[in-house]
């Protein structure tokens, strides 16, 4: 067995007269250091802890947030959607009076004017009044064919001479 003096905590008593054992200072205050360490670093760690959850707290209420303003996005949206359709919009019209004018009729016919456009003759309505070969390039015979390779050929020499 082992030496009272051997022991982690060492005491001993020096003087007989005075009685009870004696604990050396040294261990003592080794033994409030690391208590008062452990101390700070559990502090530390609940400070921490503490932080964290506030933010995830505040993290947590702004996807909540966030969801909130995207379901109110989709039914902005859908009622867009709804005011918007085709159906709506008539009904609307029919609720204010506009009625749809009559085709045969050339004084409800509506008038759209442009500038730099030109007038659609007899000629060039096709069966049933619509426009024909408007948009389509007319076929070109072999001297027209000529004559715009030729000027195609011949514009660089036109322009350059003074």
């Amino acid at each position: 067995m082992r030496e009272r003096n051997e022991l982690f905590i060492p005491y001993s008593r020096r003087d007989s007269q005075r009685g009870g054992p004696r604990a050396d200072m040294r261990i003592v205050a080794f033994f409030a250091v690391v208590l008062i360490a452990l101390g700070l670093a559990g502090w530390l760690y609940l400070r921490q802890a503490s932080e964290v959850t506030h933010l995830a707290s505040a993290v947590r209420q702004q996807e909540l947030k966030k969801e909130a303003l995207r379901r109110e996005l989709v039914i902005l949206n859908a009622e867009v959607a709804m005011l918007g359709s085709l159906k709506r919009v008539l009904q609307e019209g029919v609720e204010m009076g506009y009625v749809l004018p009559d085709a045969a009729n050339p004084a409800q016919s509506l008038t759209v004017s442009c500038p730099g456009c030109q007038a659609l003759d007899a000629s060039a309505l096709g069966p049933g009044g619509a426009p024909t070969g408007i948009l389509e390039e007319q076929p070109k015979g072999p001297w027209q064919e000529l004559k715009d390779w030729l000027a195609g050929w011949l514009r660089p020499w036109s322009v350059a001479a003074p």
